[in-house]
């Protein structure tokens, strides 16, 4: 299961109420429109001091898609897959992406 958070749905969650989001997506820690980073660098060294392992990043059309991984207990069966685009522009995420 794939769940993608953008600013439309960002913004119709604040308007509508809560929004219930499976395990996965509180161990990120990390929303829309919150800083990472302007440079692959500053990014990487962002996410590893939040406890994501890096994957992959890939520079498209000023966006910076980052592909990581992140445990919530210490355990390998728990890791949780997310995608991280940036905006070079602000280093604001721009969309997360989360994978079970």
């Amino acid at each position: 299961m794939t769940l993608s958070i953008t600013n439309t749905l960002a913004a119709a969650a604040i308007a509508g109420g809560a929004l219930l989001l499976p395990f996965s997506a509180s161990a990120a820690d990390l929303a829309v429109g919150d800083y990472l980073g302007k440079t692959a660098a500053e990014v990487s060294a962002a996410l590893e001091s939040r406890g994501f392992v890096i994957k992959e990043i890939e520079r498209e059309d000023g966006i910076l898609e980052v592909e990581v991984e992140k445990t919530a207990s210490g355990n390998a069966n728990d890791a949780a897959e997310f995608e991280f685009e940036i905006a070079q522009a602000t280093g604001e995420i721009v969309k997360v992406e989360i994978d079970d």
